[in-house]
């Protein structure tokens, strides 16, 4: 193995132990936590047309969001990659991963909702890829205020 595969593994190793075997269904379980705590925190027609979407996505599969977490974990890992590896290099002024996701809020949200756009592209689930096509113009802005709760989360799991 080169130096350069080395050091990239050590860098990443920190994201993909969120999916070992024995950290992944609390990884999971915490991703759904945070995305029903960040619907309950909606508000207005915003609000209103989030919380009806992922009632009736519940409705039609109830357990849709750890069923996407699992199946879609390493895709986000992958995602976010770039991200953390910036961080590690130190070529910037945050003093923590969470500070440094915050403060490249738009780029991880978009990075994540590269993830979902091509997994709706293919889905089979036409009434869901529905849903996520009503709600997708709101998704940027949404997913953006939620990353100090995503940093939070992989700042629990050891991502730091």
């Amino acid at each position: 193995m080169n130096n350069q595969s080395s050091d990239t593994d050590s860098i990443h190793s920190a994201l993909l132990d969120l999916m070992s075997t024995h950290k992944i269904d609390q990884v999971v379980l915490d991703c759904v936590t945070l995305v029903q705590d960040e619907v309950k925190k909606k508000r207005g027609l915003t609000g209103t047309m989030i919380k009806g979407g992922m009632k009736v996505i519940e409705r039609i599969r109830p357990n849709i969001l750890s069923d996407l977490f699992y199946s879609l974990l390493p895709s986000f890992v992958e995602a976010l990659k770039p991200i953390y590896e910036r961080y590690q290099s130190k070529e910037h002024a945050s003093s923590s991963f969470a500070e440094f996701m915050n403060t490249h809020a738009s780029e991880v949200a978009n990075l994540l909702l590269s993830v979902t756009d091509k997994r709706a592209k293919v889905s089979k689930l036409s009434a869901l890829v529905k849903i996520y096509e009503k709600l997708r113009p709101l998704a940027l802005e949404q997913i953006k205020s939620a990353i100090p709760a995503l940093a939070q989360l992989l700042n629990k799991h050891g991502v730091q």
